[in-house]
Order: C-alpha cells, then sequence, then structure tokens
C-alpha cells in the first residue's frame, strides 16, 4: 500500500512546471490568453485567477482611491502589482459545504477574502465588491489571526499540526484514501490508512497563505482544505467533520495528474 505521503508531501511539494520564474510567468499570463477585455465574470474564483496574473487587469479592477494596508494609493500609475499564489505550486483552499463539492460560487455584490498566515498569527483582508456583473478590489487591510472567519476551526489546525497525540486522535480511522493512478489510465484507486501506518503532517506548513472567504458556513459540520494546483494538475482534498463536538479528519483525496 502506498504511503499516505504520496498522497500528501510528494504531490504538494513537487512543481509540474520547474522551469519557468514568477515573473515570467506573470508576463505569459498578461501577454497570450488574458489580453483580451473581459465584459462579465463567469464566477470569482475564475476572476481572481485573471485579478491574480494579469498585471494590467487587475489595475483595471481596482476601485481608486484605495485604502491598501496603511496607505492610501490614489489612481493605478502608483499601484504595485498583488503577486498573491502566482511564486506558490498550490492554493489551499478552506471551505465548508458537502464533502463532495468542491466551491460554489459567491452570491450577493460583496465578498472578503482572507490570506492567513497561520505560523505568524496574521492575516491580509481583501474586500471586494460586484458592479455590472464585474469584481472590483476595494480595501486591503492587515488584520490579527482572531478576525479571520472560523478561526475555531484554525485554531483546532494549529493543534493538529504541532501535536502528533492530537492529530493521532483527530483522525478517523481506518482512514479513506483515494488517488489516481497514473500507471494504469488514472483510474481511482481506493485504500484506508491505519492508525500504525499514519506519517504526521505538519498542517500549518502545508496550509501557508490559508485562504478564506467570508461566506464560509459556520454552522457546517464539514470543513474542506483544497489543495488547487497553480500551473500545475495539483488537486489535493482534506476533508474533516465534526464528532460529537471535536475536528476529525475522515478522508483524503488526491485528483492530481
Amino acid at each position: 500500500m502506498r504511503r499516505v505521503y504520496l498522497i500528501i508531501l510528494t504531490v504538494l511539494f513537487i512543481s509540474c512546471n520547474p522551469g519557468k520564474n514568477n515573473e515570467t510567468r506573470i508576463e505569459e499570463k498578461s501577454s497570450v490568453e488574458m489580453k483580451a477585455t473581459i465584459s462579465v465574470d463567469s464566477t470569482f474564483m475564475e476572476f481572481f485567477e485573471t485579478f491574480m496574473w494579469n498585471k494590467e487587469f487587475q489595475k483595471s479592477r481596482i476601485t481608486f482611491p484605495i485604502k491598501h494596508e496603511t496607505k492610501k494609493i490614489i489612481n493605478s500609475k502608483d499601484w504595485n502589482h498583488l503577486s498573491f499564489y502566482t511564486g506558490n505550486k498550490y492554493i489551499p483552499i478552506l471551505n465548508s459545504d458537502t464533502i463532495r463539492l468542491y466551491e460554489k460560487d459567491v452570491e450577493g455584490k460583496s465578498i472578503e477574502m482572507f490570506i492567513v498566515n497561520i505560523s505568524r498569527k496574521s492575516a491580509t483582508k481583501y474586500s471586494f465588491i460586484k458592479n455590472d456583473n464585474k469584481w472590483f478590489l476595494s480595501c486591503t487591510q492587515n488584520v490579527i489571526i482572531r478576525n479571520v472567519p472560523d478561526f475555531e476551526f484554525i485554531d483546532f489546525l494549529t493543534k493538529f499540526s504541532n501535536d502528533s497525540i492530537f492529530q493521532i486522535n483527530h483522525i478517523s480511522f481506518p482512514l479513506p484514501k483515494s488517488y489516481l493512478d497514473s500507471e494504469n489510465d488514472y483510474e481511482t484507486v481506493n485504500e484506508v490508512v491505519l492508525q500504525k501506518d499514519w506519517k504526521h503532517i505538519k498542517a500549518v506548513e502545508l496550509n501557508d497563505k490559508l485562504l478564506v472567504l467570508s461566506n464560509i458556513d459556520l454552522k457546517n459540520k464539514y470543513r474542506n482544505i483544497f489543495y488547487r494546483g497553480v500551473e500545475n494538475g495539483i488537486w489535493v482534498k482534506f476533508s474533516f467533520e465534526k464528532i460529537n463536538g471535536n475536528w476529525k479528519l475522515i478522508k483524503l483525496e488526491n485528483s492530481s495528474t
């Protein structure tokens, strides 16, 4: 049976595009497929991907003047591109819904996006508003981690990472896991991980720059962390469930190609 690291560490830390640097990739995105003007945003996450990569598009989707952290920026010529995850191998996204759903689109005319540095116990809040079916960044602000939505789960995740005994006690064994078998036409393989075979996961390191949206359903008993590849085939999901008042890891899925 494959070790659990084949699902987690190997996939998450090996880039599928080692030859490109961050600046080159941003310029390629700006000059090729994202050059055309986008009249309507399909989903918030698709908008955010374009906003992240394309420098000119990003400037066009900011409400100036804008409060950026502690500064006030008057117009686009003074704006410095926010690269977000363009230099990363994946985006860790915290979500709540049924354990089968990847993500829902944002409803309403506003959303706050938090990028959380768990180890430093801090975060940056990005406020977006929707106008004529287009999303615009209206404000950025540094906040303490306690002000991030779902801080209770993030606090659990910190303990889950730092304490190996706590981690073992918050996993439902035997733990189901699945992956795509690259040697067999990427067919889905289903296995289980026994407690004796479990290797400690440093979850804080895996979830550096954790993305959290303000529309997360705090009443839902499920939490998912999706590791969505940046310019590669990474697609991994950790599923947690609150059982008798305690969060437990209940499933690992790896659909990476």
